[in-house]
């Protein structure tokens, strides 16, 4: 199956904007070899909702179909859907979105 690889790879768990209700998990990551040929060695990939993985959490598959491949197992980041929103309009990663949380905190 054609794969696209990536690394820096997180599981975004996209909530309501006050956490009550979950939506669906999506992936991010930025890509490092893409055998599909759509994206770019380095582009910033949020992939649309996850249907399956493997034991490790490195091998997703999502409902459009697509493979994505890991470096290593992922890790979780709970998310609501406005932040969702920002990330794929602007492609920011998660440590930039934990870094505005802590900006708009202070």
């Amino acid at each position: 199956m054609i794969t696209t690889h990536i690394k820096n790879g997180m599981i975004l768990e996209v909530y309501n904007n006050d956490y009550t209700e979950y939506f669906d998990a999506v992936l991010y990551g930025e890509v490092t070899n893409d055998e599909t040929l759509r994206f770019d060695v380095g582009f910033r990939l949020i992939s649309s909702p996850i249907t399956e993985t493997n034991e490790n959490i490195t091998v997703f598959y999502t409902k459009s179909h697509s493979r994505y491949e890991l470096d290593n197992s992922a890790d979780t980041l709970k998310i609501t859907a406005h932040e969702w929103l920002l990330m794929r309009e602007q492609l920011i990663s998660p440590d930039e979105l934990i870094a505005l949380r802590i900006i708009n905190l202070g």
